[in-house]
Formats: C-alpha cells, sequence, structure tokens
C-alpha cells in the first residue's frame, strides 16, 4: 500500500453518442500519458448509470487521483500540456467538459489507497460552503464502501462514495443533495514506485 494520493482532477464531459467509443479510445492513452507526469498516481473513466435529475448529469467522469493539489500547477504537468497535441480533430467543438480541482477533506476508512479497482461509485455534490452532515464509519465490513469528501478549489464540495458490489450507498442520502451512480470503464495506476 503506498500513500494515500489527497490531490483530485474530476472531470465531466457530454459528447454525442455516436462518438463515444472512438472518445473512449482515445481518452485510454490520453490517461496513460498522465499518468507519466509525476505525482499522477491513478486515472479512471466512468460511464453513467443513473442520477437523481434527469438529464443534467455528463456521460462521462475522469478522475486523475494525485499525490497533492500541487501537482495540477507543477512544473512537469504544466509542460505536459504545452507538449500535447489536445483533443483530436475529431472531437473539437463536439464536446462540453467541465473541469474541478479538488482537494481531499476526510476519507473513511481513513487508510483506504490500494490502488485496487471498485466496480461502482456515487457522486455527491454540495454547493460551495455547504458541509456534508454526520459523522464516524461509514465503510464497515458488511458493506465494503469508501467514502471519500474533497473541497474543489473552485468552490464547490464532492463527496465519492465507492463500492465493490452492488451497495445501495444513496440509500442515506438526503434530499436536497444531488447524486449520480457510475460505473468503471476504465482504470490504471502510475508505476510502483513513481510517485
Amino acid at each position: 500500500m503506498g500513500p494515500s494520493p489527497t490531490g483530485l482532477l474530476l472531470l465531466s464531459t457530454w459528447l454525442p453518442d455516436e462518438l463515444h467509443d472512438a472518445f473512449s479510445g482515445w481518452c485510454d492513452d490520453h490517461h496513460r500519458e498522465l499518468l507519466t507526469v509525476p505525482g499522477f498516481m491513478r486515472a479512471r473513466r466512468l460511464a453513467f448509470v443513473e442520477g437523481s435529475a434527469a438529464g443534467d448529469d455528463a456521460q462521462f467522469l475522469t478522475m486523475y487521483e494525485t499525490a497533492d493539489l500541487a501537482v495540477l500547477s507543477s512544473d512537469p504537468y504544466v509542460e505536459h500540456g504545452r507538449n500535447s497535441g489536445g483533443l483530436p480533430e475529431f472531437l473539437r467543438g463536439k464536446l462540453r467538459m467541465a473541469r474541478l480541482d479538488c482537494e481531499l477533506e476526510s476519507a473513511t476508512p481513513v487508510d483506504w489507497w490500494s490502488g485496487t479497482a471498485f466496480s461502482e461509485i456515487l457522486m455527491i455534490t454540495r454547493p460551495e460552503g455547504a458541509p456534508f452532515p454526520g459523522s464516524g464509519a461509514a465503510a464497515t465490513d458488511a458493506l465494503p464502501i469508501t467514502v471519500r469528501s474533497y473541497r474543489a478549489s473552485q468552490g464547490p464540495r464532492v463527496r465519492l462514495a465507492e463500492s465493490l458490489g452492488d451497495a445501495p450507498a444513496h440509500d442515506a442520502i438526503t434530499a436536497s443533495e444531488h447524486w449520480s451512480r457510475w460505473r468503471c470503464v476504465f482504470e490504471e495506476s502510475a508505476p510502483a514506485g513513481a510517485f
């Protein structure tokens, strides 16, 4: 088990259905490129399954876990951006993307980082300044869930509840929060010793 990442680059992507396969193929290579940047620890791309409000969720959610938030302004990351070819021609002008740079506020269990895959992710968001209710452990042996709360530098808070199975994690969420469920379609970690 390595050090737990405390930074998160969270990208939401909307694009036409007919581009999903080509987008996914390009993303796989792009994720692997970013995992060569010092401080990038894991890349995951998730496909939307369901949400609490119809029509407002992106089709794909991409998460880059980083050693800390400073990685997203580091010289190697900036240099990678300068040398990257950017979006391929077939995607230019055809997708919409939203970015959040996030810093870990809390995690349950505290030693959650294992580098192992989770089959589902539940993302819950709250507006800037709104705390998440409750305290105490959210992961038990009977219900294998890891919960992390992030504060985005742009304002909102994000909670990620990850499950190894089909655990009903959203049953405890209050109606004032927006939740969405995602299925992992890509996951790779940086080589051991790279961070």
